[in-house]
């Protein structure tokens, strides 16, 4: 399990897929319109390419 209320990080942002199964591309989603230019926290919330 992964305590992402701590911050995942780089170091477990590829297990978050894994954690969140089939809801992953709603996060996705969510992720990508709340920051379409992908400047928050790159890289460490587990989504690839935002």
């Amino acid at each position: 399990m992964i305590n992402e209320h701590h911050g995942v990080g780089l170091k477990l942002g590829r297990y978050v897929k894994d954690l969140y199964g089939t809801a992953m591309p709603v996060l996705e989603g969510l992720k990508k319109q709340l920051d379409p230019n992908g400047i928050m926290n790159p890289g460490k919330l587990g989504f690839a390419g935002c």
